[in-house]
């Protein structure tokens, strides 16, 4: 069984041609490191959905 801490409401972004075109989504620093990614040094993150699970994966700087 797992835990949920908390659940967000998110308005959905419809578009009259299109219908639904998606819904916006933050994450947390407290979401972010219960990732196992560290927030501090974080500029960037992509968001991959994998087998229905969203999953953070860290993008380096552009500056770098």
């Amino acid at each position: 069984m797992r835990s949920v801490d908390e659940v967000y409401t998110a308005q959905a972004t419809t578009t009259d041609e299109r219908g639904t075109v998606g819904v916006p989504v933050f994450f947390s620093a407290e979401d972010i490191e219960k990732q196992g990614l560290d927030p501090s040094g974080i500029e960037r993150l992509g968001v991959q959905v994998e087998d229905g699970f969203i999953l953070l994966v860290p993008i380096e700087s552009k500056t770098e």
